[in-house]
């Protein structure tokens, strides 16, 4: 279900002008973390999401399935992605349209 919402979340940045810089990259964890790099073609401003995982347990995990939250640099804003389907797709267009 978090691998559908990370393409989600990548076709919506895409639809509002974000490319991710890191597409490559766009699963690989590190330190509990996924980092996703982008810029927007339209205005040339840099943003940074880090996404956290965190096991049942509280032990290192670099599960896609284990994201709780995706974290935008310039002003702190979450989005959890424990949420249902639909609203889920709400907060991801609330999220991503106050991104530009």
């Amino acid at each position: 279900m978090n691998k559908e919402k990370l393409f989600d979340l990548k076709e919506a940045l895409e639809i509002s002008g974000w490319s991710l810089i890191n597409e490559n990259e766009m699963f690989s964890a590190a330190d509990d973390r996924i980092e996703w790099l982008l810029v927007n073609e339209r205005t040339s401003n840099k943003e940074t999401y880090t996404f956290y995982l965190f096991n049942d347990l509280g032990k290192r995990t670099e599960k896609i399935s284990d994201i709780l939250y995706v974290r935008r640099s310039k002003d702190n804003v979450r989005l959890y992605f424990d949420q249902d389907r639909s609203y889920w797709k709400k907060e991801l267009n609330r999220f991503v349209y106050s991104t530009a």
